[in-house]
């Protein structure tokens, strides 16, 4: 689940980053606008109108919606604009010269030159996955494919002895840990170069 989480978290996050950054499509400005206002809507309030979209789609019980989820992200669009402004247009130009469209500037040239925004984002996007709670539950109660979070919830209906509580507890909590601790320069370093254009 988490692997595909990174995926759509990157790709279609940092796409419409390169889309209002870089191609900045007619009306482009409002749809950044509508981005950042997002970002003052808690995930809690659209819950009722995606479970139900997710229902009629037949999709529950899957990781689909979770990858859509976290693909729509607009912290980490912002995060992604941010980055790819600051990327030389002097480099993009003369790869338009040289003839590549505009998928091909995005894969060859934007996504090698955001390494760091990147990892920074698939940071973010492994420990929320990991600790989310609300959709996982909602989708995924009762299918093989509950995440920690769900199965951690579920002790509460059985008779289970404290050392396993605290054993999954353990569990819920180091992987998040560790890669916060092996990662902590990156995500700082590259949260400094999102937000300050170069």
């Amino acid at each position: 689940m988490v692997l595909g989480c990174i995926v759509t978290g990157i790709l279609f996050n940092g796409l419409l980053a390169y889309a209002l950054a870089i191609l900045k499509p007619k009306g482009h400005k409002v749809i950044f606008m509508m981005v950042m206002w997002s970002l003052l809507i808690p995930s809690t309030t659209n819950i009722i109108a995606l479970f139900r979209n997710i229902n009629m789609l037949g999709m529950n019980g899957t990781f689909f919606p979770l990858w859509l989820a976290y693909g729509a992200n607009a912290f980490y669009i912002v995060l992604f604009k941010e980055f790819f402004e600051g990327i030389p247009a002097e480099l993009l130009e003369a790869a338009k010269l040289d003839g590549a469209g505009v998928m091909r500037v995005f894969s060859n040239i934007v996504l090698p030159l955001s390494r760091p925004i990147i990892m920074v984002v698939a940071i973010f996007v492994v420990t929320a996955a990991w600790s989310d709670f609300l959709l996982p539950y909602l989708v995924l109660k009762g299918t093989s494919f509950e995440t920690v979070m769900v199965k951690l919830f579920s002790f509460k209906d059985t008779p289970t002895d404290a050392v396993s509580v605290l054993r999954a507890c353990l569990f819920a909590i180091i992987p998040p840990t560790v890669i916060f601790a092996i990662f902590q320069r990156k995500i700082t370093d590259g949260a400094v170069a999102g937000a300050i254009k170069g």
